[in-house]
């Protein structure tokens, strides 16, 4: 069972992410500008939906209700883990470090390098919530673990496995996430979709990077209606991949749609660069459901409408949103920890 005051600080935690007058709101502010400048893909915008996702998911109202806390527990002799984060997203890590502190355990913390500044915040924060959660920063050494719970794309989970390999340990590679449309949407769920397309610059695990569409769906609905998210091309970061991404289509002589800020491209894969968005076109939801359930080691989120498809979908525009259940690769951190114990 979870300690109660663990639950308690962690209600805390979210009350000082939702109330803009807190220390933490004060803190986070100040370092806004050092984020994005170590990190230009963390602005201000990006950094403070993330907080506020967190706040939600944090909340009095949804965290005690979490049905898969009930089965967690805090450890009575606390092990050693290793935390190895991504820096694709702002506060990429934190669930990692919320399921660690809830079970107890000694945390040893290697953040991304392009991810320079909140991680330090977070130490800060959490020694003022709890002095006696032990965490710090690797200096790269890994001597001393008893786990270890890493995040990176296929490439780094094979270092991952061949140096970590003997220990208990949880390593999550490359996901993304794909968006199943019927032809029936209406105009408000395709804006919404581009919340789930264009959120981080569409740099994580949950953002849709393929549309699945019914052979006969014009794009230029979708098109339409994601018009209002057209500022994000002025990003400098942001602009400077479509760009590339267009010239080599471009060079290659690669068929294409392209309406100034978004290059659309029929595709079967269902990872696509920053800027693109892929296209697969199936004949019926049969033929979709077939190819989804080849898919299941690469997908992190199916979004649609949760009542048109027998597959566990998010709605339109919930994607950058997850609540605290809601386990990347869906594998679940808190019983892997509590094993530990």
């Amino acid at each position: 069972m979870v300690e109660a005051h663990r639950l308690e600080n962690l209600i805390r935690l979210g009350s000082w992410f939702s109330d803009p007058h807190s220390e933490w709101s004060k803190a986070l502010h100040r370092r806004l500008p050092e984020a994005e400048q170590k990190n230009g893909w963390f602005t201000a915008d990006q950094i403070l939906f993330s907080v506020d996702a967190w706040a939600r998911a944090l909340s009095s109202e949804k965290l005690p209700h979490s049905p898969l806390l009930r089965s967690a527990q805090t450890c009575t002799t606390p092990r050693t883990v290793g935390l190895i984060s991504a820096g694709n997203i702002p506060l990429v890590g934190l669930h990692d470090l919320l399921c660690l502190y809830l079970s107890g355990h000694n945390v040893l913390w290697k953040p991304a390098t392009e991810d320079a500044v909140l991680p330090h915040l977070l130490l800060e924060t959490f020694s003022n919530l709890d002095p006696g959660f032990s965490i710090s920063l690797s200096n790269g050494k890994w001597t001393g673990l008893d786990a270890l719970i890493a995040t990176g794309s296929n490439n780094s989970s094979r270092y991952f496995e061949a140096y970590f390999g003997h220990l208990p340990r949880i390593i999550r590679k490359s996901r993304t996430s794909i968006a199943l449309l019927t032809g029936d949407e209406q105009e408000s769920d395709l804006l919404k979709l581009g919340e789930d397309v264009f959120r981080y610059f569409g740099l994580g695990c949950r953002n849709v990077t393929q549309l699945w569409i019914p052979h006969g769906f014009p794009l230029d609905r979708f098109f339409g209606a994601i018009a209002p998210f057209g500022n994000i091309i002025n990003h400098r970061k942001y602009a400077n991949n479509y760009d590339y991404q267009r010239a080599v289509f471009l060079l290659n002589r690669v068929p294409f749609l392209d309406n100034n800020f978004l290059l659309v491209r029929e595709n079967d894969d269902a990872f696509s660069p920053v800027g693109v968005l892929h296209v697969w076109r199936y004949t019926d939801r049969e033929e979709a459901l077939q190819r989804a359930s080849t898919l299941s080691e690469s997908i992190q989120c199916w979004v649609g409408n949760p009542s048109s498809w027998a597959l566990p979908v998010l709605p339109f525009g919930e994607a950058q949103k997850p609540s605290f259940d809601d386990f990347a690769d869906g594998v679940n951190t808190l019983q892997f920890l509590s094993e530990l114990c």
